[in-house]
């Protein structure tokens, strides 16, 4: 157990030392009681994220929430008996977004009509109508239980590196399984259903049931702690293991190319102050990068033109390449490649993916209203961007955005730009934040 509690915390410590942001967690509750203090230690104590409970207080209308699509993970601790149409909608859009999505306990039991819920949760506690808790050889619970937990996945991301081990928590017996989903966890007790822990993709999310996680003792438990600890990350979208591209203080890591725009680091984020008289500006990663998914969030003022370059260059000397069914000449040290347009303009662009100094728009949103709708001007706004292969996604404050296909280069730098703004001697600026990468 001390190996557990130290491997735990030193995740923790490591994840907080090198400035990662916080997880936002949804905890579900509802349609059970539960020890509340010490169960919601379990995620107090875990400084990786920040956490908020929603609570059924009728059918399942904690997903009735208007922020329900604004957190990287919801953990499911509820077991309601009814969920309405418009509920159901709004739970499957999580799998559409790609929200993770941990499922503890008793929320195995949940829904008992929507044979959907089950599917993709990857299983069932089956409860006869009008006998809720009902206790017989087929189908059971029983509490205080010392139960031998086995690690089955020796090598999966929750799982490697623990120890089998013994937890005194509740079993269940009885309950079906899917035949799709991973087992991580299963148990030598006799009594016991099979397996204890497993996982599955549903839509565009990661999944993992947990069927430990009764009461007060589980909590406390540190391998307990662990697995929950470790399922949040992994069910996190990208694995919850984005690295910062910004120290927060300098610009190490940074080149300025192009025009003379100025750069500075503010309050943890890079700002890009306009000048006059010179040409589009890009502050480029010393690095280039191939797969990956970037966040990051960016404010920008009223009348200047910016984006995100992706897989770019600057060459030494002049370079051309065929694009659009005409030869594209580009000088000396031009940055040229895959721009992620932030467009303040009435046209409302931004997500949009161009060529900079190249074949120019390649995605547009000219028929994309709810991404065109979904900038914030002079506020702070989200960017996705993913790119696998040939694959090409962009998504602003979660709302799809660019989606297309593009093999002309599979790797190049990423650059902040501060667009030329010609004699204009009116400072505009833009600003960019938890600028965030998982190289895939």
């Amino acid at each position: 157990m001390k190996t557990f509690l130290l491997s735990w915390l030193l995740t923790i410590v490591s994840a907080v030392a090198a400035g990662a942001p916080k997880l936002k967690v949804l905890v579900v509750t509802g349609g059970h009681g539960f020890d509340r203090s010490e169960f919601f230690e379990v995620f107090k104590d875990n400084s990786a994220l920040t956490f908020t409970e929603a609570k059924h207080t009728k059918d399942a209308n904690a997903y009735e929430r208007d922020d329900l699509l604004n957190h990287d993970v919801v953990v499911l601790y509820d077991m309601p008996k009814a969920i309405t149409d418009p509920q159901k909608e709004k739970f499957l859009s999580l799998f559409k977004k790609g929200t993770g999505v941990l499922v503890m306990h008793h929320a195995l039991v949940s829904y008992q009509h929507w044979p959907e819920y089950e599917r993709i949760i990857g299983g069932r506690y089956p409860e006869e109508d009008g006998k809720s808790g009902a206790v017989t050889e087929r189908v059971g619970w029983q509490h205080d239980v010392d139960v031998p937990v086995v690690v089955v996945a020796k090598d999966h991301p929750i799982t490697k590196g623990l120890n089998d081990f013994m937890i005194r928590d509740e079993i269940y017996w009885g309950f079906h399984v899917g035949s799709d989903v991973t087992p991580l966890l299963t148990t030598t007790h006799p009594k016991s259903g099979k397996p204890l822990m497993w996982t599955r993709t549903e839509g565009q999310s990661r999944l993992v049931y947990l069927q430990l996680g009764h009461g007060p003792s589980a909590f406390k438990d540190p391998n307990f702690r662990e697995l929950v600890a470790r399922s949040i990350r992994w069910v996190a979208p990208t694995g919850g293991a984005l690295t910062q591209l910004l120290d927060g203080k300098t610009l190490n890591g940074w080149t300025q190319r192009g025009g003379k725009a100025k750069y500075e680091v503010e309050d943890g984020a890079i700002v890009g102050s306009s000048i006059p008289n010179t040409p589009n500006s890009f502050l480029c990663t010393t690095r280039d990068y191939t797969n990956f998914v970037l966040e990051l969030e960016f404010k920008v003022d009223q009348g200047l033109n910016s984006g995100v370059q992706i897989r770019s260059h600057a060459f030494d000397k002049p370079t051309q390449f065929e694009g659009k069914g005409r030869t594209i000449k580009v000088p000396a040290g031009r940055v040229h490649g895959l721009q992620v347009e932030i467009d303040p303009s009435s046209r409302a662009w931004t997500g949009g993916v161009q060529e900079e100094g190249g074949r120019a728009w390649l995605n547009d949103l000219k028929n994309n209203e709810a991404a065109r709708l979904a900038f914030k001007p002079e506020a702070w706004n989200h960017f996705r961007i993913e790119c696998r292969g040939p694959s090409i996604k962009t998504w602003i404050n979660d709302i799809p955005a660019a989606d297309f296909q593009d093999d002309r280069v599979s790797s190049g730098f990423i650059a902040l730009q501060v667009h030329g703004v010609g004699r204009n001697e009116e400072t505009r600026r833009v600003r960019f934040r938890n600028i965030r990468l998982l190289e895939l």
